[in-house]
């Protein structure tokens, strides 16, 4: 629950915007505790599971539908600021550095078809790969 908003102040404090964004990071730590808090009240994030080749795996109700929202807007605001970002700086290393953060995050940002199975889309859950793929 809490890998959007882990993920959006990372990068606002890594491009130092957090003074700009203060307020938005606060507030999409409590969205992501409400989310944490309604996963555990409840059958509104789980809907139970299904057997696919490679094994069970959770059916998202409506609930995770709305997180699953939040994530990719979260994602693609952290990478919007990243290309902006990039885009503004100055030859040299922060360029480098912007550049290399945007493209691990992209990387990273594959991760996302993990949720695909979970709405019904028989496709392999791979995204750890992604992740691996992020820290190299």
């Amino acid at each position: 629950m809490f890998i959007p908003a882990t993920v959006y102040h990372f990068t606002v404090v890594s491009l130092q915007l957090y003074d700009r964004y203060k307020r938005r990071v606060w507030l999409i730590w409590q969205v992501s505790a409400l989310f944490l808090i309604t996963l555990f009240s409840g059958n509104m994030f789980l809907a139970g599971v299904r057997l696919y080749s490679w094994g069970y795996y959770p059916i998202y109700n409506w609930m995770a539908a709305l997180f699953v929202c939040f994530f990719f807007v979260l994602m693609g605001l952290s990478l919007h600021h990243y290309w902006t970002a990039m885009r503004t700086a100055i030859p040299g290393t922060a360029k480098l550095r912007t550049r290399g953060l945007l493209g691990a995050f992209c990387i990273a940002y594959l991760g996302s078809v993990d949720y695909l199975a979970a709405f019904g889309v028989p496709i392999y859950p791979f995204g750890y790969a992604a992740v691996l793929g992020f820290i190299i």
